[in-house]
């Protein structure tokens, strides 16, 4: 039950960027690094085909799934996703760790069509696959990617002050602010949560498990759920 509540959570981020400006951070996906990894990072697959993901989330957790051994990622550090608050704007991103884009963007190349670059630094990627395209941005040996070239302007350096140590204790975790969701919008996201992540958890989780997990959304302030076999 704890990898299938994880795992399928993790698609809760595509669902609140839809949401009014909150306070940050407000979702914080971990994935441990590839070196660390004790499940099977395939596992991962099912996740990116839930209704409504995005595609710089979709694209983030496929190369996580399926790119042990690619060139060009740094295999030794974490990979992630967040959602927060910036000048006063919702801002989502995925980070990845590279070793050199360069060689990754080879690696990828039956995968990309087209590269321009929108501002400084930012570059839209257009996918051969109709309808997929992302923004990203490369900076301190990380790649960040979102569906927006404003979410990517005021990206950390480092993810790791996110990230804040859940990597070392679950191969997959998330937490979740739900204290930093307003309360007059509060009801309509979690009603968004359970109308696309739920698809997903029923599939998993037998109907009282579900009923237990509706109610305690309403009342806890902060949750990381996280799953490993380390």
């Amino acid at each position: 039950m704890r990898r299938s509540l994880v795992l399928a959570l993790a698609a809760a981020v595509c669902l609140i960027v839809a949401g009014p400006a909150m306070a940050k951070p407000l979702v914080v996906l971990s994935l441990t690094s590839h070196n660390d990894a004790q499940m099977d990072t395939t596992a991962i697959d099912f996740v990116a085909e839930a209704d409504e993901m995005p595609t710089w989330l979709s694209s983030t957790l496929q190369l996580f799934a399926q790119g042990r051994g690619v060139a060009g990622l740094d295999a030794s550090r974490p990979w992630g996703a967040a959602v927060e608050l910036t000048n006063g704007k919702l801002a989502a991103y995925a980070f990845i760790p590279i070793k050199d884009l360069e060689t990754l963007s080879w690696e990828l190349y039956e995968h990309i069509d087209s590269t321009t670059e929108v501002s400084y630094g930012i570059y839209k990627v257009t996918g051969t696959e109709k309808g997929k395209e992302l923004y990203a941005k490369e900076l301190g040996g990380w790649l960040y990617v979102s569906d927006c070239p404003e979410c990517l302007a005021n990206v950390p350096y480092s993810p790791a002050k996110l990230i804040d140590g859940m990597n070392k204790d679950y191969d997959v975790a998330l937490r979740l602010s739900l204290k930093n969701v307003p309360a007059d919008h509060g009801k309509k996201i979690l009603a968004g949560l359970d109308k696309t992540i739920g698809k997903v958890l029923r599939k998993k989780l037998s109907d009282d498990t579900m009923n237990i997990l509706g109610k305690a959304a309403f009342h806890i302030d902060e949750v990381t759920l996280g799953w490993s076999e380390k």
